[in-house]
């Protein structure tokens, strides 16, 4: 019988949004505009809709912009580990 409790997929998804939303809130240094696009990347995006992980083509994993200036994703992930990366504008410049 296992000691450790077992994690549940939302879990995983809350974890990774708080992580984006920290990541891709409004920028205060003074030489980075606010992005225009905010992407999720990373090897749970098969998961999402995208034909492969790390795929730069794919539009599943775009966040949403909120009224306060931070972005948003909502999406549901099999439990697991996953390795992801915030992408601004479509580059790696800032992510």
């Amino acid at each position: 019988m296992s000691t450790h409790p077992r994690r549940h997929p939302t879990a995983w998804l809350a974890g990774i949004l708080v992580a984006a939303l920290l990541v891709a809130m409004p920028a205060a240094a003074d030489h980075t505009d606010a992005p225009a696009r905010v992407t999720l990347m990373g090897d749970l995006m098969e998961e999402l809709g995208c034909a492969g992980d790390w795929d730069e083509a794919c539009a599943a994993t775009n966040m949403a912009p909120t009224p306060d200036g931070t972005w948003s994703f909502t999406g549901d992930l099999p439990a697991g580990s996953y390795e992801y990366k915030v992408r601004l504008n479509g580059s790696w410049d800032e992510n």
